[in-house]
């Protein structure tokens, strides 16, 4: 592209250091919410484990729905970091190709404004 309408370098070159401050600011906040996540993930793992062990008791007792309200508790929070990893990841992805679509149409828009003459458009002459 840059070699035949250099003037998409002006939006090129801006387009990509956005790019990579916004993967930038994205990382710090996605360490942050996977290792939040993972702090949720052992307490679901651990209470079914624990369940699974003691059903014996828990039916003796008759504490199934206690212990399925707790279990469904600790599954709705680890599913809602879930969720939150997942909307940063795709504001992430639409953002980079917002950036990546603005490169694209001022490549064409550059090309469609540049003189006839000024890029060659190969063998017209078919026979």
């Amino acid at each position: 592209m840059a070699s035949i309408t250099w003037q998409v370098l002006i939006v090129a070159i801006p387009a990509t250091l956005a790019s990579k401050y916004v993967q930038g600011y994205y990382q710090a906040s996605a360490r942050e919410i996977i290792r939040i996540n993972g702090t949720t993930k052992a307490p679901v793992m651990n209470f079914a484990a624990e369940t699974s062990l003691g059903m014996v008791t828990v039916r003796a007792f008759n504490m199934v729905d206690r212990f399925v309200k707790n279990y469904l508790k600790h599954v709705d929070t680890d599913a809602s970091l879930f969720f939150h990893s997942n909307v940063t990841m795709e504001r992430l992805i639409l953002r980079i190709e917002t950036l990546q679509n603005l490169t694209v149409f001022t490549a064409a828009l550059l090309l469609i404004l540049v003189p006839m003459d000024y890029v060659f458009q190969g063998n017209t002459n078919v026979t």
